[in-house]
């Protein structure tokens, strides 16, 4: 539960926060923490008020009775590359806060929480391990294509081309780089790591099994910067998984503008797995009146006889003032329901590294809309000092990553918080309820 909590406003976090206007938030292009979820700088996002425009399981009157609860809650997460604390809190009052360092997420310690994270919700696994993972990687490899171009002049050949690449810009050599077998079996993968300045990157590179020959292809401007990667090989976490390996990349990278088209396809050796990728991405925050965040990620997937197909989408416009984005994240195979989440905001400056917006979050099932909720947000810059934190801490249930759930003592405070709102505003809890029972309830 308390992951799940978590993790959701984190993603809207990782979605939205750093591409808003604000001094000193959406400025951080070196990391694009939009596209990796990594950053530097510390933030702060709230969400308040909620209300559900849509829940398919009620009708309005049941609706309604549940907004006038929800609308005494509200949600704050502060993070930062230390780790996050999620902040519950009825009328202003903190009652829950879920706290999370960043080591026991990440790197070295990722494996030793993974049964404690087994109530991930769907939408965040996928930006972990795979969308989030994916761009990291794209970063940390670029540099070390770029790099190879140098260092193999023995098995290199070089000519001539004149290709055009539409928003990329024109070729005008290439360099083909031929591993041979042996070559490989006596330097793979140390050759590729050494290359490789990021040690998480590294370690991945390191746990790859090589088999046969490796080819490289790279195709320069006139300027000498790499258009495109072509990449084949046979490639593998072990010798009873190999795949073979086809990518094809297409890259843009000019001051505070990066742009992506990728293309990987991953047959197995033996049998009919693949894990099928195309990628487009493009940030540009050269203007800061007109900053632009798009992406469409497409994964075709296929594990012994469940296919299964995820397309992730966005597209984002941020300027002076404001900002707006809408997200989407859709599934569908031969085994579950096609179902989608969609997320939209609209976002205006508030004050000095502040914003303030609304926030929907829509499910669908099929075409079939199963819930819509609308919520008012601010994000900023963290700046509160630990003073504060504990001034506001009080009396609030404080829950770490050691924590298995949401314990007893935590469910009868905030159901006693809850008992105490206005009577109109807890019919929602008390229907079909006797007064005399809803009576001895709050009667504490």
């Amino acid at each position: 539960m308390k992951i799940i909590i978590r993790k959701t406003f984190l993603v809207i976090i990782a979605v939205f926060c750093l591409f808003s206007g604000s001094n000193g938030i959406g400025e951080s292009f070196p990391s694009h923490f939009l596209l990796t979820g990594e950053f530097d700088s510390p933030v702060t996002f709230s969400l308040y008020a909620p209300e559900y425009v849509q829940l398919a399981q009620f009708g309005k009157e049941r609706l309604d009775s549940l907004n006038r609860l929800l609308r005494h809650f509200s949600v704050t997460v502060r993070s930062d590359h230390r780790g996050s604390e999620t902040v519950l809190c009825i009328d202003q009052e903190p009652l829950l806060s879920i706290q999370e360092t960043q080591t026991a997420t990440n790197g070295q310690n990722q494996n030793l929480n993974k049964e404690k994270n087994t109530d991930k919700n769907e939408l965040t696994s996928f930006l972990d391990n795979q969308y989030f993972r994916l761009n990291r990687l794209m970063d940390d490899l670029y540099p070390v294509f770029c790099k190879a171009a140098e260092l193999f002049p023995e098995i290199t050949g070089k000519s001539s081309v004149a290709l055009n690449f539409s928003g990329f810009g024109k070729a005008v050599s290439r360099m083909t780089i031929q591993f041979p077998s042996e070559y490989v079996s006596e330097h793979f993968p140390e050759e590729l790591t050494d290359l490789c300045d990021r040690q998480s990157t590294r370690t991945d590179l390191q746990k790859l099994v090589f088999q046969g020959s490796q080819k490289i292809v790279l195709l320069f401007d006139q300027n000498g910067n790499v258009l495109r990667i072509n990449y084949d090989g046979t490639v593998g976490v072990s010798d009873a998984e190999m795949r073979k390996i086809s990518l094809v990349w297409k890259c843009l990278r000019s001051g505070d503008h990066i742009k992506d088209s990728l293309t990987i396809k991953t047959p197995a050796v033996k049998g009919y797995d693949k894990d099928n990728i195309t990628y487009e991405r493009e940030l540009d925050i050269s203007d800061p009146s007109n900053r632009k965040l798009k992406w469409d990620y497409q994964l075709d997937q296929k594990k012994e006889k469940e296919r299964t197909k995820i397309r992730y989408t966005g597209d984002l416009l941020s300027g002076d003032m404001n900002s707006s984005g809408k997200i989407q994240y859709n599934v569908k195979g031969n085994s579950v329901p096609e179902h989608s989440i969609i997320i939209t905001e609209t976002v205006s400056e508030e004050k000095e590294s502040e914003n303030a917006g609304t926030l929907e979050i829509t499910n669908k099932t099929g075409k079939i809309v199963t819930s819509s909720v609308l919520s008012g947000f601010s994000i900023g810059e963290s700046i509160q000092s630990e003073t504060q934190k504990k001034e506001q801490t009080g009396s609030q249930i404080i829950m770490t990553q050691d924590n298995e759930g949401i314990t007893e003592e935590t469910i009868r405070i905030l159901t006693q918080k809850m008992m105490t709102l206005p009577d109109e505003d807890t019919e929602f809890l008390r229907k079909d309820i006797p007064d005399e029972i809803w009576k001895l309830l709050t009667n504490y």
